[in-house]
């Protein structure tokens, strides 16, 4: 599958409509009075603001298995890159969760 199916748009999308897209920055500071956000030294205006802050995966417990060989929790691309050599056609998968 391409990575780029993986996106929720493609990354022209967001130039095409004055979307300022930045994935893994760190916000020190919301100021709702005044529409702007403070990342880093950068302080940007916006007209609209949505939070997505993630969460922290659930592991299974030790004694169902949560420590055995082949068992992966999934927080990115990187997670699936790391295991990716494990799967082969013959497998089989169980998923647990995917929120």
């Amino acid at each position: 599958m391409a990575l780029e199916r993986l996106f929720l748009k493609p990354e022209a999308f967001y130039a095409e409509n004055d979307i300022d897209l930045r994935t893994g920055s760190h916000v020190t500071k919301v100021d709702a009075t005044s529409k702007s956000v403070e990342i880093g030294e950068d302080v940007l205006s916006y007209d609209q603001l949505v939070f997505t802050t993630g969460s922290s995966p659930r592991y299974l417990p030790a004694a169902v298995g949560g420590t055995l060989e082949g068992v992966h929790v999934v927080r990115g691309l990187s997670d699936v890159d790391a295991m990716a050599t494990e799967f082969t056609a013959e497998s089989h998968v169980l998923i647990i969760g995917g929120g």
